[in-house]
């Protein structure tokens, strides 16, 4: 199981995906700061929307990075 865990790690060691995944959930609590601070639920709104539709958008995007990288190094070794 450590293993393929450790596969993945390296699987992202020189992408974006890294990077992402550490500025993309600082991004989203900036847009809800500056968004609905006048409301004063910074929080609530924060805790609901990254539940309902954050995390998903941020698991997609993951996901969808990590699947174009693995194409992309799949059709350099075919050649």
């Amino acid at each position: 199981m450590f293993k393929v865990l450790e596969n993945e790690v390296f699987k992202t060691k020189r992408t974006i995906i890294r990077p992402i995944m550490v500025l993309f959930p600082l991004l989203v609590m900036v847009f809800i700061i500056l968004f609905f601070n006048s409301t004063g639920y910074v929080l609530e709104s924060t805790i609901n929307q990254w539940s309902l539709f954050w995390l998903n958008l941020y698991l997609a995007l993951i996901i969808g990075l990590i699947d174009r990288y693995e194409k992309i190094v799949r059709n350099i070794k075919q050649f």
